[in-house]
């Protein structure tokens, strides 16, 4: 007969990255009397804490989100979550502390200015939004980056070292600091220059992500080109550009976020990731200018109303997805011809509603469930060799 195997110390250990609250990591240690000191084998902390009762012996903090408070009494901190420069610029003790990832927020922008430090990893929320910039693209290699410029590391050193700009009481010191610690005299930019700065914008390589609204109502921004160091993308981007007329997107992007050229009513190309997994809900809405789109076959959903009133679209290549959601193609007036793949197995509400200029489709054996309307409006005579039910064409919305 095998006799039980128990857990050494070390597998506990293991176990424990997986736990999420205090009372997990108190529950295990009551196990048996050998894994009272599990906790104090720990050197930083797996879980946000507030003092270092569950974890004694931690010699680094790790801050999950931005509302978790630093122990003093610990020798260093890792920030695990975005935080903002500003909150950067003011956190002490920076020598002792590590940053994950740091967001240049709109009131960032407001105190610091338009360069962008190279330690951002993040655009945050509305940053260039209702701006007059015309074209997005890479950051070239030149020194003098458009509005997208390096801090200067010695000015910033200098900066950490001084405890009196180093405080976060002392944020006031910011406004006298902006001019010295963000503009470089050798690199000023002539007027020319300042002139084509408002209309270009160059994304540095240490850029990752893009947050929701970054260019929100860029009326201007005609084209957009993102280096593949991004691979991030917030809900509505880009979305009401209205005269944006081409979108390279990232190559190492896999998941394109709600909204996020909603509205863009000139967007006319989109060069796709090749390795694109989703497509979130209203992503491309309302391009009425969107004639073709080629998706790639990696991508396994498509969200609702994703391609909604592209009223221009001709073609598109439905990818090997199992379900075409409610609205997808919806208003599409000028689509005139789908093949339905036959990893498809539900056609939802309203999919494919006012497709008037439909005159061909192909339907699989393997489409089992159809929601209501989700044909209303196209040609009865395209489904003369199938038997789909009433309520397909009925309007029920």
């Amino acid at each position: 007969m095998n006799k039980s195997k128990q857990l050494d110390s070390y597998s506990v250990l293991i176990i424990c990255q997986y736990l999420k609250t205090p009372e997990d990591f108190i529950n295990i240690i009551c196990v048996c009397k050998k894994l009272n000191e599990t906790l104090k084998k720990f050197r930083w902390n797996p879980i946000s804490i507030k003092t270092k009762k569950l974890f004694p012996l931690i010699q680094t903090q790790h801050l999950y989100f931005p509302t978790d408070e630093r122990i003093p009494t610990i020798e260093f901190y890792c920030y695990d979550c975005k935080i903002t420069f500003s909150r950067f610029f003011f956190t002490s003790n920076k020598q002792k502390t590590k940053f994950k990832c740091i967001e240049y927020t709109l009131n960032d922008r407001m105190k610091f200015g338009n360069k962008i430090p190279k330690l951002i990893k993040s655009f945050g929320k509305e940053l260039f939004a209702d701006s007059k910039l015309e074209k997005i693209i890479p950051c070239s290699p030149r020194p003098h980056c458009s509005i997208i410029n390096n801090l200067n590391n010695n000015i910033l050193n200098s900066v950490n070292e001084n405890p009196q700009l180093n405080h976060s009481k002392h944020q006031s010191v910011s406004l006298n600091l902006q001019p010295d610690f963000l503009e470089d005299s050798a690199n000023e930019p002539t007027d020319q220059q300042k002139e084509e700065n408002k209309k270009f914008l160059q994304i540095p390589s240490h850029i990752q992500s893009i947050g929701s609204d970054c260019f929100l109502n860029c009326s201007s921004l005609t084209f957009i080109k993102l280096s593949n160091e991004i691979t991030e993308l917030g809900n509505g981007a880009f979305k009401n550009c209205a005269k944006v007329s081409h979108l390279i997107l990232s190559t190492n992007i896999t998941s394109l976020p709600p909204t996020l050229c909603y509205g863009c009513h000139s967007l006319s190309q989109i060069s796709f990731p090749p390795y694109l997994v989703s497509i979130g809900d209203n992503a491309f809405a309302q391009c009425t200018n969107l004639v073709s789109v080629q998706l790639p076959q990696t991508i396994t959903s498509i969200g609702s109303f994703a391609f909604c009133g592209c009223s221009s679209l001709r073609s598109v290549n439905i990818p090997c997805i199992n379900k075409i959601n409610p609205y997808t193609f919806s208003e599409c007036f000028s689509l005139y011809q789908i093949s339905i793949p036959s990893t498809v197995t539900s056609i939802d509400v309203c999919a494919f509603k006012k497709c008037t200029s439909l005159t061909q489709i192909n339907l699989c054996s393997s489409l089992v469930k159809f929601g209501d309307s989700c044909f209303y409006q196209c040609h009865y005579r395209l489904f003369k060799d199938y038997i789909l039910p009433e309520r397909c064409f009925i309007n029920y919305n």
